[in-house]
């Protein structure tokens, strides 16, 4: 495997694409529900959030599937790879099965911890009577996405992720606004919207693998699940599934302290989150990559080469950051501006979107650093740093919030924690990993 700054970029690409595509979903549920009122715009940042948080524990579960797959296709033991995407989207999916059934009979306690805004928590609750049929769609999208990932051939998240994004622009604005003679049905239409591209996304992937694929070589194919397998796999994944979660978590946290300060600080708020995760995309996706090449390096016998490959990942994401982030701080309102055209929702969001600005740089070494742990199959080690790190941020949280009463301040508590993980990190790399003695090699 090649990781000249060539390579990276065609492993990447497609993942970018692919979480571009993602983001343009939220982006595109936001900027609509944003001209429709600050309820329905809240209540889709909560809801949402809610939503990524049982998506999160099936990429939890798929990041370990993933490493194991990149190390049996860095091995050569190709077709180990079909047996191990059948059985963990065999897992995917009772997992997708159990996330329905809680959220139906519990989002609306949850709705309600997050805010007292009653008529945010209705809101909510229409959304994702709607948005919870996603998770069957998602998670089976999930395993494709792993292995696909795991083998580096990665072209198929950027025709999947395309379509879907196409799909959910056409439905928000006929679902939400009720064009073309359909009705009207504004913060539900965006979750129906969102669901309906996620299960076109879904068809495209197994389009293409049936057609395009070398099935044959991978092994692919209908089985009866391995249970052995499945607990061999659920083992690495518990820990990164509660990892994503604890990460996850976060967020949640944090619109969580936020949702009980206001709901003119959660419209806000909403906005800020779909702008970062789009200065996030970058670390994200090369983060994928790293976690992939660094299993591949390893089944090659070649860990000598994941440090130098993580410093030229590095460079290439600040490349990419630093100058979205200037636009961005030089041009704050009108960016906001896209999502809503109401003053009112935007007034005093200069400095809490400063604050979050500030947070982005130093999560690019951050995340390059814990993907190459999770390469390593250091799971558990990952969970432990992410967990060790959420005690001063939740603290940091309650003073800022609840004894403070600041809202920008909330928003300064990503940075933080960034730095707490990132020298968790390099303390764990140093001591266990032995790359000093591995360059050697």
């Amino acid at each position: 495997m090649d990781c000249g700054y060539k390579s990276l970029f065609k492993i990447t690409l497609p993942i970018f694409s692919f979480l571009l595509v993602e983001n343009i979903i939220a982006f595109t549920d936001t900027a609509f529900l944003g001209r429709v009122g600050e309820v329905e715009l809240a209540a889709a940042s909560i809801a949402g959030l809610y939503y990524v948080c049982v998506f999160i524990i099936g990429f939890g579960f798929s990041i370990g599937s993933q490493v194991l797959m990149a190390h049996r296709n860095g091995e050569g033991n190709f077709g180990k790879v079909g047996d191990i995407f059948t059985t963990s989207l065999y897992g995917l999916m009772a997992l997708a099965v159990a996330g329905f059934i809680l959220t139906w009979l519990f989002c609306g306690p949850i709705f309600s911890a997050m805010s007292h805004d009653s008529a945010v928590v209705e809101s909510a609750i229409g959304y994702m009577k709607w948005r919870q049929f996603g998770f069957l769609a998602v998670f089976a999208i999930i395993a494709y996405r792993s292995m696909y990932v795991g083998v580096a051939k990665t072209e198929i998240l950027a025709y999947s992720s395309w379509a879907m994004g196409a799909v959910n622009v056409l439905l928000d604005y006929v679902l939400i606004f009720g064009k073309f003679g359909f009705p009207k049905m504004g913060v539900e239409g965006a979750a129906l919207a969102s669901t309906l591209s996620e299960v076109a996304g879904l068809v495209i992937f197994a389009v293409y693998t049936a057609k395009k694929f070398d099935t044959k070589k991978y092994n692919l194919g209908w089985k009866y699940p391995d249970f052995k397998l499945l607990k061999n796999i659920f083992r690495l994944s518990s820990w990164t599934m509660a990892q994503q979660f604890v990460y996850v978590g976060i967020w949640l946290l944090l619109f969580a302290f936020i949702g009980n300060i206001g709901r003119h600080e959660l419209a806000q708020s909403n906005i800020f989150r779909s702008i970062l995760m789009f200065l996030y995309m970058p670390m994200y996706s090369f983060g994928s990559a790293v976690n992939s090449i660094t299993g591949n390096l390893i089944g090659q016998g070649r860990p000598g080469e994941i440090l130098p490959m993580c410093f030229r990942v590095g460079v290439i994401e600040f490349s990419l950051v630093v100058p979205a982030l200037i636009l961005c701080a030089l041009f704050p309102y009108e960016i906001m501006g896209v999502y809503t055209d109401s003053a009112s929702i935007l007034s005093g969001a200069r400095l809490p979107f400063y604050c979050a600005l500030f947070t982005v740089p130093f999560s690019v070494p951050t995340i390059i650093l814990s993907n190459m742990i999770l390469g390593f199959e250091r799971t558990r080690a990952a969970l432990v740093i992410e967990a060790i790190s959420m005690i001063p941020y939740v603290a940091g949280l309650y003073l800022c919030s609840v004894v403070f009463g600041s809202f920008a301040a909330i928003w300064t508590m990503d940075a933080w924690y960034w730095i707490i993980v990132l020298l968790l990190n390099i303390l764990y790399i140093k001591r266990r990993l032995n790359l000093r003695e591995n360059l050697k090699a």
